[in-house]
């Protein structure tokens, strides 16, 4: 065990990581906009080591992809982010990084939340974003992708200050198939 503690945290120390924008599922209600659906709703964070800039030329935003029986149009309690519908991506891209586009069923509406707003956000410390809400008429969840894209903030590295940042990770989403309990 110790020769493997030494090699864990080098690896460790060697992994890079970056987020930026990460949502999560907080709670699931009945909906009061969609009589008989059920209203998802999630929160999304900006991480410290980046910020959202209206001045960038590229889109900065969050998708969960896949998120089955979606009924009406997503909602943001942020308006500095308006809500959509894609069947496939859009996808995050990070500059240095290698381009891997998660697994996305273009059968299966994806929710994308687009930042619309002015000057700059963040940088330095995390920032709650809001609630960003969708309503389904399933509530059995699984596990899907979402990615995040923003602008890195590395003061201290100006080859990446300013530059793309993109991240995937996994949040729950609704699905027509009820999940296995073991």
């Amino acid at each position: 065990m110790k020769k493997a503690l030494p090699l864990v945290l080098a690896l460790l120390g060697s992994m890079s990581l970056q987020a930026s924008i990460v949502p999560s599922l907080e709670l699931v209600l009945p909906s009061v906009v969609n009589p008989g659906a059920f209203t998802y709703i999630y929160s999304a964070e900006l991480s410290a080591t980046e910020t959202l800039d209206s001045s960038k030329p590229w889109t900065q935003f969050f998708v969960i992809m896949d998120f089955a029986g979606l009924v009406g149009t997503p909602r943001s309690s942020n308006a500095a982010f308006a809500p959509s519908v894609s069947n496939s991506g859009p996808y995050a891209i990070d500059i240095g990084a290698p381009a891997v586009n998660p697994t996305d069923d273009a059968a299966v509406p994806n929710l994308v939340f687009t930042y619309t707003g002015s000057g700059v956000v963040g940088g330095g410390a995390a920032v709650p974003l809001g609630t960003f809400e969708a309503d389904s008429i399933y509530t059995s969840t699984v596990l899907d992708r979402y990615q995040g894209q923003a602008v890195k903030f590395a003061p201290l590295s100006p080859l990446e200050n300013g530059t793309r940042a993109g991240n995937t990770g996994q949040v729950s989403v609704p699905t027509a198939f009820r999940s296995r309990q073991r």
